[in-house]
């Protein structure tokens, strides 16, 4: 029997509308959707491809995977569900009073595995990113949580499970994105699960990017942040495969990523894994 990988998503957050056909965006010179503010959000991203939307519906699907994602793709806000919902507060009023102090998400979020025999391989991928709205860097530290003497798990890209993700306010830039690829190995015949859990990074790291920083950085968000797991892979229904056979993710159905304004005690409800801790004030820009 062949392995099959499942994605579950949810969100109350309903699901945007995207465009049939793409339109030529005279301001950006690209396709880029028309918004109510400045395109200096954009400046630092790649131009927007003309082939965006079906990109993203494949990947919505499933019938694209994360690690198939190039920059140009996984680098637009657009591709993170949620992002008509809250780019005009974000973005576009002038009265925003509301600062994201912290934020980071996995999407997708939810992965099951059907049909996995002892021995077999297969990767699974995803996109870790910045909440929109947030304004410091983030220090992040990912582990893989899991019985090893079941499952072997090693993330595969990038080569360390340290980042450093970027604001995405005022702007976006390259380190707002990462895409992340776990290699997954059966070594008994048993269900298992595997969470993604986030910590700080090492003292010497966090240091590191303190005093580069400085007030414009921070880790460990929340204790509850820091206790919601942002990922989870399920390994079940187990029979014997094939060794060392790879295989894409598939069914996506909604949303996993969960924006600024959202309150936390929500998230924890519907078991969201991305922790939103806000700050209220006057804001102040560097």
């Amino acid at each position: 029997m062949g392995v099959m990988v499942g994605i579950l998503l949810t969100s109350m957050l309903h699901a945007t509308a995207d465009p049939a056909t793409p339109v030529f965006n005279t301001e950006t010179n690209d396709y880029r959707p028309h918004y109510n503010f400045s395109y200096n959000v954009f400046k630092n991203l790649p131009t927007f491809p003309i082939d965006f939307w079906m990109k993203k519906s494949l990947f919505e699907n499933q019938e694209l995977v994360a690690s198939k994602l190039t920059p140009e793709y996984y680098l637009q806000p657009e591709i993170i569900p949620g992002w008509n919902d809250w780019h005009d507060p974000i973005y576009a009023w002038s009265n925003r009073t509301t600062v994201g102090v912290y934020g980071i998400s996995i999407y997708p979020s939810r992965f099951d595995i059907d049909g996995m025999g002892v021995g077999e391989t297969v990767n699974v991928s995803a996109l870790l990113h910045t909440a929109f709205g947030i304004e410091p860097y983030q220090g992040a530290q990912l582990t893989a949580v899991c019985d090893p003497a079941v499952v072997s798990v090693t993330l595969t890209r990038p080569s360390s499970n340290i980042f450093l993700l970027a604001p995405t306010y005022p702007t976006f830039n390259a380190t707002w994105c990462y895409v992340v690829n776990y290699k997954i190995t059966l070594l008994q015949k048993k269900n298992a699960t595997i969470t993604i859990m986030e910590s700080k990074p090492p003292q010497a790291i966090d240091d590191q990017y303190t005093n580069e920083y400085g007030s414009r950085y921070i880790s460990g968000g929340s204790i509850l942040g820091l206790r919601v797991p942002k990922a989870q892979i399920y390994i079940h229904e187990i029979s014997n495969g094939s060794e060392g056979k790879e295989t894409q993710t598939q069914n996506t159905s909604a949303i996993t990523n969960w924006l600024p304004y959202v309150v936390v005690a929500v998230l924890a409800a519907v078991g969201i894994v991305a922790v939103v801790v806000y700050a209220k004030r006057t804001r102040k820009h560097p």
